[in-house]
Formats: structure tokens, sequence, C-alpha cells
């Protein structure tokens, strides 16, 4: 009874956390906010995550964060990921290499929560109005498959618009 008690004491208190940081942001909403599963049987060189992207509607300053879900099974303190940018309007492609520190359950209570969340951001980018393409999101690491990613995700939000001459 103390330790479920105690549980949801911890539950709340982040939850209140969560809420209260996000209704002090002054950022914009984010445009592109997925998270995408990964096999069961681990993370695969050859698995490549694919976002679209939307059209954006005006030129500007944008910021991403690549984040990851694993669980006890991911063996590493880190996790090294491959980013590309493949756009069009005008044609670009932007390639990014970011390392997440994986978070282990020896950093928290052993009776904690099954899966860790790791985030990463990238470095900010100017995209123009108009501008449409794909992110693709793999692993660089040296083992063709890492066991123990949940989930991939990134988000990419707008930090300044740029005026138009």
């Amino acid at each position: 009874m103390r330790k479920t008690l105690s549980f949801l004491s911890v539950i709340t208190a982040l939850l209140a956390s969560v809420v209260g940081a996000g209704s002090c942001s002054n950022e914009s909403r984010p445009l592109i906010y997925e998270y995408h599963p990964v096999s069961l049987d681990g993370w695969n060189k050859t698995d490549t995550i694919t976002v679209s992207l939307p059209e954006f509607s005006q030129t500007g300053i944008y910021r991403g964060t690549i984040g990851v879900r694993t669980n006890a099974r991911y063996p590493y303190q880190n996790l090294w990921i491959g980013v590309a940018y493949c756009l069009q309007n005008p044609d670009t492609v932007f390639r990014d290499t970011v390392c997440c520190r994986v978070v282990h359950d020896s950093d928290f209570d052993k009776n904690g929560i099954g899966l860790f969340l790791s985030e990463s951001s990238l470095p900010e980018r100017e995209l123009y109005s108009g501008q449409t393409g794909v992110i693709k999101i793999f692993h660089v690491m040296r083992r063709e498959e890492v066991p123990g990613v949940d989930h991939v995700g990134i988000c990419i939000q707008d930090v300044r618009h740029m005026q138009k001459p």
C-alpha cells in the first residue's frame, strides 16, 4: 500500500510539472510531433523512420528535437542517430548525427516505470516558405540490430519567422 501511494505521488508530481511547464511556454505549437514504434526484435540499420513534412507556410528558423524511448533491454549509455532532411523547393539535403544519452533504470528507483525517454537537440535550420519534404531517422551504431529501443520520434518547432523584403 505504501509503495503504491508513493508511486502515485511521483506520477502526480510528474504530470503536474509537465502541465505547468507547458502552460508557461512561449514557444509556438510544434509543426511536427511524431513518434514511431520500432520492431520488438530491435532497431535494425535498415529500418529507417520516415516523417513527412507539411509545406512550410513561411520562411523561418526551425529547431528539431529527436526523442528515443528505450526499455531495460537497451545495453548502452548512448544511442547515435543519423537524421537526414530531404527537402524540395529549393532542393536541399541536411545531414546530422546526434547522440542521445540513454537513461537507465539504475538512474531511478527500481520500482519505476519501464520506458525511459531521452532527447537530443538538432541544429537550427532556416527553412523556406513552400518547402516540403521528408525527414529520415536511422541509427548509426556499430551493431546491426540494437535491442531495447521502443519508439523514435521527432519534434520540429518554429523558432522565429523571417520577414519578406
